[in-house]
């Protein structure tokens, strides 16, 4: 019997290159704002999708990305009077194929809304 094993011969990819995300100023830090989200084509281990936020001065410490989940988290507070929006750069892998890959996400800051939905 001969087994055929996946090889990591596939690049993850995100579906697009750019996205925009609206978040309201009055998040709490610590809230998720965002899951970020790449495809791998291959199986098992070799599908395992790592996430950079790449370094960058006007985000810096504003939002952590956890590299295992893509969840996007506020660290400070948002003010929509001192800045609008941000931009950031991620970046995704799989832990045996390196491929940049990467997604510029638009962080738009709005204010609070009329009603009170999430």
């Amino acid at each position: 019997m001969i087994t055929v094993l996946d090889v990591n011969d596939n690049a993850p990819h995100f579906e697009s290159s750019k996205k925009r995300y609206y978040v309201r100023e009055d998040k709490d830090p610590g809230t998720i704002i965002a899951k970020i989200e790449a495809d791998d084509r291959d199986i098992g281990d070799n599908a395992n999708l790592e996430y950079f936020l790449l370094p960058n001065r006007e985000t810096n410490n504003m939002f952590y990305l956890d590299s295992a989940t893509g969840e996007l988290e506020l660290r400070q507070a948002l003010d929509f009077e001192k800045k609008l929006n941000y931009t950031i750069t991620v970046q995704v892998s799989t832990i045996y194929l390196y491929n940049l890959n990467i997604l510029f996400y638009n962080l738009y800051n709005i204010k609070r809304l009329l009603h009170h939905d999430d």
